[in-house]
């Protein structure tokens, strides 16, 4: 069985919202929802916005760039996949993790 990697975007100090609703994570369900390419645009939209110098908030710098990296690497990890096997884009990411045999910890 595969070592269970960390997931780029599962970081509870940052982004306790994706949280909120049961043992589920946010990003479980739109990794079950949302097809490679849509997240990600996604992906890189909100690494945008957290690198936005407009947006900055007052005391939030750190924690806006350690979130812009986590939207970072979480769309080099799709683009990583979409690498590995070209038909991913248009398939759920948890259908691609299942074909690669990728497990994640959320």
């Amino acid at each position: 069985m595969p070592k269970r990697e960390n997931h780029p975007l599962t970081n509870r100090e940052d982004s306790p919202h994706y949280f909120s609703s049961g043992s589920e994570s946010t990003i479980e369900r739109f990794e079950c929802k949302y097809t490679v390419s849509q997240l990600i645009a996604w992906a890189e939209i909100t690494e945008a916005k957290y690198n936005d110098p407009g947006r900055k908030n007052k005391g939030q710098e750190e924690k806006d760039i350690r979130k812009a990296l986590s939207y970072k690497r979480y769309k080099e990890m799709l683009q990583e996949l979409v690498k590995r096997s070209p038909t991913a884009t248009e398939m759920t990411p948890k259908r691609v993790y299942e074909i690669l045999n990728i497990k994640w910890n959320y």
